[in-house]
């Protein structure tokens, strides 16, 4: 017997969803694109943008990265908190291609007590 497909990860409905969901993970670490995308934030730059607006302290670098489906970009936007939230990470590379499960394990594993 196969193994049932696992049901696919929901999107962040809301524009006010996805910027809390980028706070969330950029208070972890540094994000690039790709990655924000594979969360379910459909314009990254957009919801970043709206977050620099309301005053939080986001700053964004160029760096090369590969996606998921091993594709090669140059310019991909790295973007962290600049308010030292993360700051030991970033000595860490860029994040490289990864799947929803590490994403969202990484979230939980932070925000758990």
């Amino acid at each position: 017997m196969s193994t049932p497909p696992k049901p696919p990860i929901k999107a962040a409905g809301s524009k006010a969803a996805q910027r809390a969901l980028c706070m969330r993970l950029l208070a972890i670490r540094p994000r690039h694109t790709y990655e924000l995308r594979q969360l379910g934030i459909s314009h990254p730059a957009a919801r970043i943008l709206e977050l620099i607006e309301q005053g939080q302290p986001i700053t964004s670098s160029r760096v090369t990265t590969v996606d998921g489906d091993g594709f090669l970009h140059r310019g991909v936007a790295l973007y962290s908190l600049s308010d030292g939230v993360n700051e030991t990470d970033k000595h860490h590379p860029p994040p490289g291609p990864c799947s929803h499960q590490d994403l969202f394990a990484e979230v939980a594993e932070k925000e758990s007590p």
